[in-house]
């Protein structure tokens, strides 16, 4: 019991933390999300109404006040799922944009998880099987090296390189915003194109804690079948 206990307490400081971090870093950068929406509106090289800008500020619900009545104000919309307006794509509101990726990120992590079970538990039953052998190594080091590399430093990487230097893949977005929505090859495509960094990304990283895992298990249910062979708890 203690341990679920200890395990829900750290779940609630590092998600308080999270949220404390999301509220202090924007207030750090500089510039104002209400005056630089409207600069997008009149243009970079006019001048900006006060009264405009103020009147942006009112549609986003920026808060007024000290910092810390801000930070207080924060937490309590976030307790009652009220996220707001977003800064980038105004005027949708923020849980508008959450429900239409949240789908495209169920499917995909649901399926990139299928495929990182069956190429793990794959390779590392092959692994098992050539037992100290060159591929058993080069799982053993390099994929034990992979695996300590940065998720999002691994998705940023290949969009620099697939999206942004080759320009082979798009570098967001869950389709094209010319594609015709209708059930079509070229839909499908243009969706799995999208669909290929990401994808890739996870698939770098997901098979690894199966592939290194099966030797350990192989090696266990051996020793429990063979006969005559210690407990591998002895």
């Amino acid at each position: 019991m203690r341990y679920f206990v200890r395990r829900f307490l750290f779940f609630v400081v590092t998600l308080w933390a999270a949220v404390t971090l999301n509220f202090i870093i924007p207030r750090l950068q500089p510039g104002d999300p209400a005056e630089a929406i409207v600069r997008r509106l009149v243009g970079q090289n006019k001048p900006v109404d006060p009264a405009q800008v103020e009147a942006i500020r009112l549609m986003l619900g920026i808060p007024g006040g000290n910092i810390l009545d801000q930070y207080f104000g924060y937490l309590g919309t976030l307790f009652r799922g009220q996220f707001g307006v977003s800064y980038t794509y105004f005027p949708y509101s923020v849980t508008s944009l959450i429900g239409q990726a949240l789908w495209w990120t169920v499917i995909l992590v649901l399926f990139t998880n299928i495929v990182g079970f069956v190429i793990g538990n794959v390779l590392g039953a092959f692994a098992a099987w050539r037992r100290n052998g060159a591929f058993d190594s080069f799982v053993s080091v390099g994929l034990g090296f992979v695996g300590t590399l940065p998720y999002f430093w691994v998705a940023l990487m290949l969009l620099f390189i697939f999206a942004f230097t080759l320009n082979w893949l798009p570098w967001g977005g869950g389709f094209s915003e010319t594609a015709t929505r209708e059930l079509s090859v070229d839909y499908t495509v243009d969706i799995a194109k999208h669909a290929a960094l990401p994808a890739l990304s996870l698939l770098i990283t997901a098979p690894i804690g199966w592939i290194l895992g099966m030797p350990t298990t192989w090696s266990r249910l051996c020793a429990r079948t063979t006969p005559g062979s210690p407990s591998p708890r002895g």
